[in-house]
């Protein structure tokens, strides 16, 4: 400090005093800044270490973590011209300090396969910076490109750097190249079928399946479809880790033809005239069901039986493969009986007894009575028929009442009354 005696009125840079016949003048503070860094990247910090003045006053104080320091830490988000204003008690200075704020890449990263094979390659793009590092090392580095083939999934560390003169600005990102593990397909047999039947298939390996073709398949995207082709017919399926890294297996479903069975046409026969039934077909022909028969091995055989059913008969061909057929046999019991109500005994050989008979009746018991109910003819088991002979002698012409007992088809007995005249 320096003692002076002027007679001045007025200022002296921001240093001022009202001079009467004496003048003090104080030094000015003598500021300095000393700045780590002057150029930062967007989100870093930098130390400013200031002296030269008893006070300090920062000017705007955002970014920095004291306004009133004379060291302080700047962590502006855009570029900042500080003002420091410095003091040592009666006079002021300032001084500017600048801090150029550079903006950080803005990284973007895309993959040409984000899911490669085992053994496969896949190639990183990067964009945004100007310059790129690849962590871990590709197998090829070109620009703005890496090509890798991890044998592990991998997160790819890319970092971009822009230089604005000498200073860089980093940005770091990562992405992931996932590695499917190598898919061996797996499938079952191959199998025969007979035509018309179905078969389960199966495959294995994964989880993801693909069968081809789809002609057969009750379902072409599951492991265990069932197959029924009409013709031998070869199956490929495609296995894979949800659509990558596939690998394919076949089978072969032969298909061998059916043989061909007729059992005939729906039958009907009364119980008391011969049956017979009447198949065609190819192969060995067998009747499996139905009652009565008398050749199972015979397509065309005779059977005997009381009651209406069903009669299968299975082919078999060379192939193993069976094919069946049914007929329907209806069984009736229908008969008929024929009383006459006239003879002639004349012994003309014409209409000269009283003779039941009919279709489908046994065990016919024939009575006859005069018409004041007198027994005059019986036959427990009609053989030849009443001669209208009574008593050794022609019965005379009249009209006589008739009682017949006979057995039908069904095995119910039946009775019949009425009259027949002889005639002589």
């Amino acid at each position: 400090m320096v003692t002076t005696n002027y007679i001045v009125i007025g200022e002296a840079a921001t240093c001022t005093s009202t001079a009467m016949r004496q003048v003090q003048v104080i030094q000015l503070p003598t500021l300095q800044a000393i700045v780590d860094n002057s150029v930062i990247c967007l989100g870093e910090k930098t130390n400013i270490n200031a002296n030269g003045a008893n006070s300090y006053t920062w000017n705007p104080p955002h970014g920095l973590s004291s306004g009133s320091s004379n060291f302080v830490v700047a962590n502006p988000t855009s570029s900042m011209n500080y003002t420091l204003i410095g003091t040592n008690g009666v006079c002021t200075a300032s001084l500017s300090v600048p801090i150029i704020v550079l903006q950080k890449p803005v990284l973007n990263l895309t993959t040409s396969a984000p899911r490669i094979c085992f053994g496969n390659k896949s190639t990183i793009f990067a964009s945004g910076a100007q310059t790129y590092s690849w962590e871990p090392m590709a197998d090829t580095t070109v620009a703005n490109y890496a090509i890798v083939s991890p044998s592990v999934t991998t997160n790819y560390t890319v970092t971009g750097v822009n230089f604005t003169g000498t200073v860089g600005c980093a940005f770091t990102k990562e992405i992931q190249v996932e590695v499917v593990p190598q898919v061996t397909a797996s499938v079952s047999n191959s199998v025969v079928i007979c035509e018309g039947q179905s078969v389960r298939l199966s495959a294995g390996g994964s989880n993801t399946y693909l069968w081809a073709p789809g002609v057969g398949l009750n379902n072409q995207t599951i492991a265990q479809p069932y197959a029924n082709p009409n013709i031998t017919t070869e199956y490929t399926v495609y296995v894979s880790n949800g659509g990558y890294c596939s690998s394919k297996a076949t089978v072969l479903v032969k298909v061998n033809p059916m043989p061909v069975v007729d059992a005939g046409p729906d039958l009907k026969f009364n119980s008391d005239e011969p049956m017979y039934l009447d198949a065609k077909g190819t192969g060995t022909l067998t009747w499996v069901m139905g009652d009565g028969i008398l050749c199972h091995v015979c397509p065309n055989s005779q059977f005997m039986t009381k009651q209406s059913g069903v009669y299968q008969i299975r082919a078999v061909n060379e192939f193993g493969c069976t094919a069946e057929d049914f007929v329907n046999i209806e069984v009736t019991n229908e008969y008929s009986i024929y009383i006459p109500n006239v003879f002639t005994p004349n012994f003309d050989d014409k209409n000269d007894t009283f003779l039941v008979y009919g279709v489908g009746i046994s065990d016919i018991s024939v009575t006859i009575f005069d018409r004041w109910g007198e027994q005059i003819y019986h036959d427990d088991n009609q053989t030849k028929g009443w001669d209208g002979v009574y008593k050794d002698e022609i019965a005379k012409n009249d009209v006589y009442i008739y009682l017949v007992k006979y057995t039908a088809l069904d095995g119910k007995k039946h009775t019949k009354t009425g009259h027949v005249t002889l005639l002589k």
